[in-house]
């Protein structure tokens, strides 16, 4: 069924719903931060659960939990409630190596999960109820090794959902590099905000006439039908990098933004995520 109605003499009319002409966004935020945090929940008892943790420690939106075993302390961070970078033993000094980071993105039909090395390191003293911390800077996420994704009810393990996930991270590192130029250094504090600033623009046949930019009708329009959607490829090819246009006009944008736009705010964000851990923070046993 189309999502998108209208004639072919001219822009298609924008996807209709219980709330009206605009896509129901706001739905779909609630349906994917509950669903995201649930899926955390799972890994975090798998990973680090109450049965491996030795000790929390924490400042504001900052948290680093000691457990048992290699790797022996897990760094979360409130902001982004999917991420969470893995540690060595500190040594004697506190000094210790990042090993990997996991990401559990959801969706309304599935989610994606992988872990990646990483080149980075650190330290964490703890003195009693006390803990010093702080990353150094340089840290540099490495390639995917390993990951697991659902589709409805489908299931991916394995080579096969390693080859899914490094071809999206190979799109979605593209797309976040025009992104962040494209903004001209313009931050979004949250995930919320990212979504709300590009769908217009990264989907303008998906809003209602008001929120798409001034350079959708700048050109008389030119459709492909790719997804159940008919593309503005003018549109395209005006305001995408040449990388970039296939898979938009293919449909394959709106699927990775879909199912993936958690991981698109983390790789358009990274640097702004990350920056603040390498100041010295003074953090707080809290269990």
């Amino acid at each position: 069924m189309d999502i998108l109605t209208g004639g072919t003499g001219g822009p298609p009319a924008p996807r209709q719903g219980a709330w009206g002409a605009a896509p129901p966004i706001f739905l779909y935020l609630i349906l994917t931060l509950s669903s995201c945090i649930s899926i955390v929940e799972q890994s975090g008892r798998i990973l680090d659960g109450p049965e491996r943790t030795e000790a929390v420690f924490r400042l504001d939106t900052v948290e680093v939990r000691q457990i048992r075993g290699d790797p022996a302390i897990v760094i979360t961070l409130d902001g982004m409630p999917g991420l969470r970078l893995y540690g060595s033993q500190p040594g004697i000094d506190g000094s210790f190596s990042l090993l990997s980071c996991s990401f559990v993105t959801s969706n309304y039909s599935g989610w994606n999960e992988f872990s990646r090395e990483l080149a980075g390191s650190g330290t964490f003293w703890v003195n009693g109820g006390k803990a010093l911390f702080r990353l150094d800077p340089g840290l540099e996420a490495l390639d995917i090794r390993e990951g697991r994704i659902r589709r409805a009810d489908s299931r991916l393990y394995g080579e096969p959902a390693l080859t899914a996930l490094r071809n999206r991270d190979a799109r979605i590192s593209e797309l976040a590099a025009w992104m962040r130029s494209a903004a001209g250094g313009q931050e979004f504090p949250d995930q919320a905000g990212f979504e709300a600033h590009w769908l217009g623009i990264l989907f303008p046949e998906l809003v209602s006439p008001k929120r798409r930019p001034a350079s959708w009708d700048q050109e008389p329009p030119e459709w492909v039908r790719a997804l159940d959607v008919r593309w503005n490829t003018s549109y395209t090819r005006r305001v995408f990098p040449e990388a970039l246009r296939e898979l938009r006009d293919s449909g394959t944008l709106l699927r990775d933004w879909e199912e993936a736009a958690a991981w698109i705010y983390l790789e358009f964000a990274w640097d702004r995520i990350i920056t603040p851990l390498s100041h010295e923070m003074r953090l707080l046993k809290t269990k």
